[in-house]
């Protein structure tokens, strides 16, 4: 499922919805969680299971949980007392690089299609991010990027759950045979296919460049 889909006619699409991390941005989501097993003297596979396998973590990507009261979460249950500061540097360790060559392929494709993001996110890495795409790219907000941005802590809805495409869909008025969606879990695909979205699953080495370089 890597390679692009034979039976899509880019022809007959006008949107591409793009997930965030993995996809536009390489990720390294066991950075922090190294760095919170070596503080903590925790087994990194007990700290990985701690943030999927409960609802703390997905109740920060919806906005229903703060910074302060994940931080709490986090300092209560691996015993270790960091500070806010201290959260922010092993938080964003996860967000690594833009190549350059993706910023142009948005870009380019832009021109052709109604392009979006769309990603269980929260605003710390955001932020993060937008300092990223300024330093970098001179582009204030990666929001600026596309035609729009949908960021689960702002919707108050995430991947994999079936209403966050029926969302994006009913509030950019985008048709859903008319669209391609392209994330790197097989999870979120699937559910997006429910809603009726053409998907591509991007797995390594592929990348959107070499997805997408004929679309």
């Amino acid at each position: 499922m890597s390679e692009l889909h034979s039976n899509i006619n880019f022809g007959k699409i006008k949107n591409i919805i793009f997930d965030l991390g993995g996809v536009i941005m390489d990720i390294d989501i066991n950075s922090a969680f190294a760095k919170l097993a070596a503080i903590s003297g925790m087994d990194l596979q007990d700290i990985r299971n701690m943030f999927f396998n409960n609802t703390q973590w997905q109740l920060h990507e919806i906005g229903k949980l703060t910074d302060s009261e994940l931080i709490n979460y986090i300092n209560t249950t691996l015993h270790i007392h960091i500070k806010e500061a201290e959260f922010y540097q092993i938080w964003n360790s996860i967000l690594k690089h833009i190549p350059g060559e993706r910023i142009d392929l948005i870009n380019k494709l832009s021109k052709k299609y109604q392009i979006y993001i769309l990603s269980n996110t929260n605003k710390a890495h955001i932020d993060h991010i937008d300092t990223y795409m300024n330093t970098h790219f001179g582009m204030k907000h990666l929001s600026m990027l596309v035609t729009k941005a949908y960021y689960s802590y702002e919707i108050g809805k995430r991947k994999p759950n079936i209403d966050i495409y029926d969302y994006v869909l009913a509030d950019a008025q985008l048709a859903p045979h008319e669209t391609v969606f392209i994330d790197d879990s097989l999870e979120n695909v699937l559910s997006a296919q429910k809603s009726g979205i053409i998907t591509i699953h991007l797995t390594p080495p592929a990348t959107i460049n070499t997805l997408l370089q004929h679309a």
